[in-house]
């Protein structure tokens, strides 16, 4: 019968006491700045003073930071954007010179297999008119002049695709000293601009270091700042009767009033419970 609401009890205390706790950081947070004249928390106003300096300057800092960071990793972000953008346009003419070598390397062995084709011919029509010639004693026959015709066209024949085979070699050559140039021309784009994100890069680690040194900076100021806004909380909330006070505090009376509030019921059931 006396157990549960002795633990109700207990639970509510503990609640109220966080509450209290919670209450004298916020209500030193609200009144320390309106307390420059009571010289009982001179010190407490002074070093909270200094350190709100402290943490706006280090604010604007972390925003000025903040700033160059969103822009270096924009600037990065465009950079590397434009590694593909920049060298698009070369990048497909050397695609094109790439399809047109390879689409004259077939050619040329095309035209190397017909040459072998009509070397042979012309090696069979050769070796058939000197044994026409021998059967003849020389004489020219119709069969004779025939073969030599025939001889006469597979030379202009030969003489044609390997014309058109040197032809492709030098054109191909053309191309390949093209090639080459695009290539430079494609890598040292790439390289100026992954340069240009390098450094960027450069400019986001930094920023990211200093940034963290700022936070770590700010996370102590505002640990420094919650510890001082609590002894001044219970400094005001103990002596809030005081005419210097609460003429310094007028505007946070409804948080007292509710702060006062909490206090008695914290008290009343630290008596239940036996504290």
């Amino acid at each position: 019968f006396g157990l549960v609401p002795m633990e109700k009890y207990r639970t509510n205390a503990a609640t109220e006491n966080h509450l209290l706790r919670d209450s004298e950081v916020m209500v030193g947070q609200l009144a320390w700045s309106s307390l420059e004249g009571i010289e009982d928390i001179s010190s407490e106003y002074w070093k909270l003073r200094k350190l709100s300096k402290a943490k706006e300057e280090h604010e604007s800092k972390t925003a000025i930071l903040t700033e160059q960071l969103e822009n270096a990793q924009s600037a990065r972000t465009e950079a590397l954007e434009q590694v593909t953008d920049t060298t698009r346009g070369k990048v497909d003419e050397r695609e094109k010179i790439s399809e047109t070598i390879e689409r004259l390397h077939q050619e040329r062995q095309n035209i190397q297999r017909n040459g072998r084709c009509i070397k042979r011919a012309h090696a069979g029509l050769k070796t058939k008119l000197e044994v026409l010639l021998e059967e003849t004693d020389g004489e020219i026959t119709p069969v004779v002049s025939e073969t030599r015709e025939s001889l006469t066209l597979k030379r202009i024949q030969f003489d044609k695709i390997k014309a058109r085979r040197d032809s492709i070699d030098e054109r191909v050559s053309e191309l390949q000293n093209t090639l080459k140039d695009l290539n430079e021309a494609i890598e040292k784009e790439n390289s100026l601009l992954r340069e240009k994100a390098e450094g960027q890069f450069g400019t986001i680690g930094k920023t990211n270091k200093d940034l963290s040194v700022l936070n770590s900076k700010l996370g102590l100021i505002d640990n420094a700042c919650e510890e001082l806004f609590g002894e001044v909380g219970r400094f005001v909330i103990a002596n809030a009767k005081d005419p210097d006070i609460k003429t310094a505090i007028k505007k946070h009376q409804c948080l007292l009033s509710l702060v006062s509030k909490i206090r008695n019921s914290f008290d009343r059931h630290r008596r239940l419970i036996g504290n």
